[in-house]
């Protein structure tokens, strides 16, 4: 069965669709396959992923199924340039017709979304867009985890938090028990071991959870931008860089979390 990570967060701008591509081509360099699903209404982890030369059109075209069933369609799973890693990629259409639906159609795009659980991938990581709508709602559904990025140098570091650990419970009470946030990294950070000390510390006593902060951060580094808007991860853009250690350190913590219960038995 496969792993579900859905990359959730209440605030805008803190690199989340950017970190969710590179933690997707990082987990595939180590031998894991990956699915990526793009229900994020800025698309932009779709333009970073989806193989060159792939005709826009499969994307563009009006779908003859009913949106909540897109994302299981397999037809739909479209190869990346990395191997083991593939993307549902998204369409115009799509969320601008989930900020409709009824809860009903929620419960169906969570059914969907457990579906491809049984398909051939380790993990499946979730991208979604910054706020609490109906596709967010469905995508915490659906996973068994949660990670979010945070930019520590944000004036509403505090409001989002708590913003975000609501939500989280709010879906573990309502459809989903077994949703674990599996934690938070700093992003965007910038080297003062003063202000990253208390920044941790913040976040734990929100949390009341020592080890809701990853040790493994994203240093601000202008190699990620050069990527991002050449719509490439940083393995495809570079051949060595800091980012790139940082984000294999990262997805190494990241897998290691997941599977310790595993090790512990």
């Amino acid at each position: 069965m496969s792993v579900i990570l859905t990359f959730y967060s209440q605030m805008g701008s803190v690199g989340k669709s950017t970190a969710c591509a590179n933690i997707a081509h990082e987990i595939a360099v180590l031998g894991e396959k990956v699915l990526v699903i793009d229900l994020s209404d800025s698309s932009t982890i779709s333009e970073i992923l989806l193989k060159e030369g792939i005709e826009s059109e499969v994307i563009d075209s009006s779908p003859t199924y009913l949106p909540y069933e897109y994302v299981s369609n397999t037809k739909l799973i479209l190869p990346t340039d990395q191997n083991n890693l593939k993307i549902i990629p998204n369409y115009p259409g799509m969320i601008d017709y989930f900020n409709e639906i009824t809860h009903y159609t929620i419960h169906d795009l969570v059914i969907h979304l457990r579906k491809l659980h049984s398909m051939d991938f380790s993990y499946i990581l979730i991208d979604t867009s910054s706020g609490s709508g109906n596709l967010e709602v469905a995508a915490l559904c659906a996973a068994n985890y949660v990670i979010t990025p945070l930019n520590v140098n944000s004036k509403n570091i505090t409001t989002g938090l708590t913003k975000i650990l609501k939500k989280i419970s709010d879906a573990q009470k309502e459809c989903n028990s077994e949703l674990r946030l599996l934690g938070f990294f700093l992003n965007f950070y910038h080297n003062d071991f003063k202000w990253e000390e208390a920044t941790v510390q913040m976040i734990q006593d929100f949390a009341h959870d020592k080890s809701v902060v990853f040790n493994h951060k994203i240093d601000l580094n202008m190699d990620i931008p050069r990527a991002y808007f050449s719509h490439k991860t940083l393995r495809r853009y570079f051949l060595h860089s800091a980012a790139i250690d940082q984000y294999r350190d990262l997805t190494q913590e990241i897998l290691d979390k997941i599977h310790a219960p595993e090790k512990a038995g």
